[in-house]
């Protein structure tokens, strides 16, 4: 009699740069037999903002922070620059994917041009949609573009087994209209 092999299973050793492998048994010996499994490569998670990118002098915006292609996270750690003469953060709160465990500095040890918002939690996230917004006052006097750099932490960005989670960021451009009085 030949082997009797049973399904493959995934032994969950895919990288973000390599697909990883997939084991199967035989049913009537035991043996082993481990093959690549393809298509498994990790995707990197893509922060972005879905924001128009219009705002008008002197009004408070709503600006959505997303994440796409996650192939999950247990924490994170964005940063977010920005020109304090255009814009000055006034919170950060809840998306439709994130429901506790947000953290900002605004209030606290912020340095003026900068902040941090940080999640982690004791299970892994990996939906895709809005992780949480920003609301922020557009100076009275800004006009013009104005960019919004994102960065994150490597080392407080992590899966479930605390590896490293590469994650690829995407500035937020504002076009900042000057407020006309009619």
């Amino acid at each position: 009699l030949g082997h009797s092999w049973g399904e493959y299973v995934s032994n969950n050793d895919a990288t973000y740069e390599n697909d990883g492998t997939k084991t199967r048994l035989c049913n009537r010996c035991g043996k082993k037999e481990t093959v690549e499994d393809l298509g498994s490569k990790l995707t990197v998670p893509e922060i972005y903002s879905d924001f128009s990118g219009i705002a008008n002098a002197g009004e408070t915006i709503n600006i959505p922070i997303c994440v796409k292609n996650n192939s999950g996270f247990m924490g994170i750690m964005l940063e977010f620059e920005y020109d304090p003469t255009v814009l000055t953060p006034i919170s950060v709160e809840y998306g439709d994917v994130i429901a506790s465990g947000l953290q900002d500095n605004i209030e606290g040890d912020a340095k003026e041009g900068s902040f941090k918002v940080y999640w982690a939690d004791s299970e892994t996230f990996n939906s895709n949609g809005t992780m949480f917004y920003i609301n922020a006052y557009i100076n009275s006097s800004a006009v013009g573009d104005s960019i919004i750099d994102i960065s994150y932490s490597q080392s407080d960005t992590f899966n479930v087994n605390f590896n490293d989670v590469p994650i690829i960021c995407n500035d937020i451009l504002l076009n900042i209209l000057h407020k006309r009085s009619f």
